[in-house]
């Protein structure tokens, strides 16, 4: 019996214009009253997560930054992974330097930086997630001692080309695309798949008793791991092909019917 449900939200729980439908959200207030958590697993930043659970009127754990950061049901930080402030401003100078095409942004906690508040990739990224970049490097800010990721932006074969020489520099850390254009790098044990497995032995759960819904690359170990791992139809073929089971693309209420089939 499935006891607790992950999903990852751009491209899974929401649809193309960034909504989620209202027979999405009853079923999983549904789902909180019957004692099963509905975890938000994303690779935004902790602010863009909890209006999503907030839109939804529910209170559950969440994992940001594709696994970096993880708050219980009451919003307390549970487990915190970072790469070091020295070496975040390393990475990011290897790629300003690599591609200058490339727009990259550091994270850590709610503070989201950037070198060019003009960039269009991150005036795109602002719109999708609601939230808005500050100008300036980690090192400005007294009191922030580590980054729980990097985001670079861009075309796909800059990107292809980045990962590669990213990999080969620093081996020590995780590089994973959330989709086609865009590359993070995060802590090397900060994964959605680690955070799930985090979470449940937080909580007493097994994997076998969860469900997890995903769409990007980022996504695959997650989906793999759980009980139930649904690629949404609207998710690259390798993604697909690597999940045991399909659910209905975002535009067409994937999550909620594939909840239904489970059951619920």
């Amino acid at each position: 019996m499935c006891r607790i449900i992950f999903s990852d939200i751009d491209g899974t729980l929401l649809n193309s214009e960034q909504r989620i439908s209202g027979n999405t959200k009853k079923k999983i207030k549904e789902l909180e009253k019957r004692g099963i958590p509905f975890v938000l697993t994303s690779s935004r930043l902790e602010g863009g997560v909890f209006p999503v659970l907030d839109e939804m009127g529910i209170k559950a754990p969440a994992i940001s930054y594709s696994g970096a950061l993880v708050h219980d049901a009451n919003r307390r930080i549970i487990r915190s992974l970072e790469i070091p402030a020295e070496e975040g401003q390393k990475i990011h100078d290897f790629i300003v330097n690599t591609d200058k095409s490339i727009c990259c942004c550091v994270y850590s906690h709610d503070l989201w930086l950037t070198d060019d508040k003009r960039n269009k990739w991150l005036m795109e990224e602002e719109k999708i997630t609601g939230l808005s970049a500050v100008q300036g490097k980690i090192s400005d800010f007294v009191g922030y001692t580590g980054v729980h990721k990097l985001l670079c932006m861009g075309n796909r074969e800059n990107i292809d080309r980045l990962a590669v020489a990213l990999r080969h520099a620093f081996p020590n850390v995780c590089v994973c695309r959330s989709k086609n254009t865009y590359l993070e790098i995060n802590h090397p044990l900060a994964t959605k798949a680690n955070a799930m497995r985090f979470l449940c032995d937080f909580m007493g759960i097994s994997l076998g008793q969860t469900a997890a819904f995903g769409d990007g690359e980022v996504d695959l170990e997650m989906l793999q791991l759980a009980g139930k791992g649904f690629a949404m139809r609207n998710a690259p073929d390798k993604v697909r092909r690597g999940a045991e089971y399909i659910a209905e693309t975002n535009d067409d209420e994937g999550v909620l019917k594939a909840i239904i089939n489970m059951g619920f």
